[in-house]
């Protein structure tokens, strides 16, 4: 009888602790979908090396992707809402990181389909991050915003967290800025994997 009580409490024992292990792993995960990545140093004005073309006559919307980043379908999705409720009024390109010693076959095609498939997306691959690098960027779905004179007017990102879609107060703040002259708030969190080991250059940095 005492043994059978034993195996019992055993039992118990190891499914308090197997549900304690189960709840401790739900709120890592859950701290982690929460937290934001490097928000990087983007520049005030358009950087002068960048290789980007800029549109001079409408605003200059730019989102930084790692294409195999799984936060990045969401980024994707917030943008194609954005993109239709300008309707032409806003340039806009997807500048997606690839590794240096690639070519462009390092894509993923369903990704690049779903790009392709908003209106008025230019794509832009960037070897090695550089043009990353330029803006100051570190972090997968980093959206910058400049004006038609090259002022950066919104920097941040546009989902409520890791690879979630939803209402966010990033694409509420970007649309602020796009719909009327509003001033240039407080950078919002960006929620992605970073782009590669790059860093901000010199150039880029916040006055």
């Amino acid at each position: 009888m005492g043994r059978i009580i034993r195996k019992r409490r055993d039992s118990a024992a190891w499914m308090a602790a197997w549900g304690l292990a189960i709840g401790a792993g739900m709120l890592l995960m859950h701290a982690y979908a929460l937290s934001p990545g490097d928000p990087g140093a983007p520049p005030a004005r358009w950087p002068a090396r960048s290789h980007l073309g800029r549109d001079g006559a409408r605003p200059q919307l730019l989102i930084f992707l790692h294409p195999r980043c799984p936060c990045s379908r969401a980024s994707v999705a917030e943008l194609a809402g954005i993109l239709a409720r300008c309707e032409g009024r806003l340039a806009a390109r997807a500048v997606l990181y690839r590794p240096a010693a690639w070519d462009d076959a390092w894509f993923e095609p369903a990704f690049l389909a779903a790009l392709r498939e908003i209106p008025g997306l230019e794509i832009t691959p960037d070897p090695a991050a550089e043009e990353a690098r330029r803006f100051g960027v570190a972090t997968s779905g980093h959206v910058l915003l400049f004006d038609a004179r090259g002022e950066l007017k919104f920097s941040g990102g546009l989902t409520p967290g890791r690879g979630q879609f939803g209402d966010d107060t990033g694409r509420s703040a970007l649309l602020a800025r796009l719909v009327g002259p509003s001033p240039r708030g407080p950078d919002e969190p960006i929620f992605g994997c970073p782009l590669s080991n790059c860093r901000p250059t010199g150039e880029s940095r916040q006055p």
